[in-house]
């Protein structure tokens, strides 16, 4: 993720990874362990001044559950921006596998995407892969209101504020 690993803040808390623009929590997908990756992520981006992420890394078959409650922490509060990111770690190689990645309210240089654009190439933009196709890829709301500047899938727009334009307000890319 290209960050600093173990940042220490002032009361010797240590964020896992300290990116330019997020502060994750890396935590394992079971247990009680997605709760507390929850706190840590807010509370270490409300230390460093940059936005909460929470890595989440599988090492049991039963997994899915833990992902969906973090998930659904994300959906039902999108003002906390907390970016999610799924590595599957059960079998241990020179790369892991990144199995999605959550983007709230995701932005391309300050302009929302408009939902007329494919969720692939919304992920590329984002920078996830090097093309615009992404099966697993998907959207998952839209927003409607206050609208300054928006993503067409073709190219940018300053439509001023107060545009009602439909952008996309949750994004699971595949990468």
């Amino acid at each position: 993720m290209q960050g600093e690993a173990e940042y220490v803040l002032e009361d010797l808390s240590r964020v896992d990874c300290l990116t330019s623009t997020h502060a994750f929590e890396a935590d394992w997908a079971d247990g009680l362990k997605v709760y507390e990756a929850i706190g840590q992520a807010l509370y270490y981006a409300s230390e460093t001044g940059r936005l909460p992420g929470i890595l989440l890394l599988i090492r049991k078959d039963t997994y899915e559950k833990h992902v969906r409650k973090v998930e659904r922490v994300i959906e039902m509060y999108p003002d906390l921006k907390i970016q999610l990111i799924v590595r599957d770690v059960r079998e241990e190689t020179s790369s892991t596998e990144v199995l999605s990645t959550r983007f709230n309210n995701p932005q391309v240089d300050g302009f929302y995407i408009h939902t007329s654009t494919n969720a692939g190439v919304a992920c590329y933009l984002l920078g996830c892969g090097e093309y615009v196709y992404l099966p697993g890829s998907y959207i998952t709301g839209e927003g409607q209101t206050e609208v300054c500047k928006i993503w067409y899938h073709n190219e940018l727009r300053d439509m001023g504020c107060g545009n009602p334009e439909p952008y996309i307000t949750g994004l699971t890319c595949a990468c």
